[in-house]
């Protein structure tokens, strides 16, 4: 069960980069070709022996922590 899920996004000139995904405090790997990046959205699907995820992440405002 997933208890816990941070998300972390690395930018460049409005392109996503990298995004690094911990799920109950265990890295998981992003699916190749499996993310879209939209105005504000970010949609990622993870993938583990134990099944795959689909993580909706949304960006925080500039400034935001």
């Amino acid at each position: 069960m997933i208890q816990s899920v941070d998300v972390h996004l690395s930018c460049y000139a409005s392109q996503v980069a990298e995004i690094k995904v911990l799920l109950n405090g265990e890295r998981w790997m992003l699916a190749l070709g499996k993310f879209l990046e939209t105005k504000t959205w970010v949609i990622a699907t993870v993938r583990r022996s134990t099944g795959s995820y689909c993580l909706l992440a949304r960006q925080l405002p500039a400034g935001a922590n």
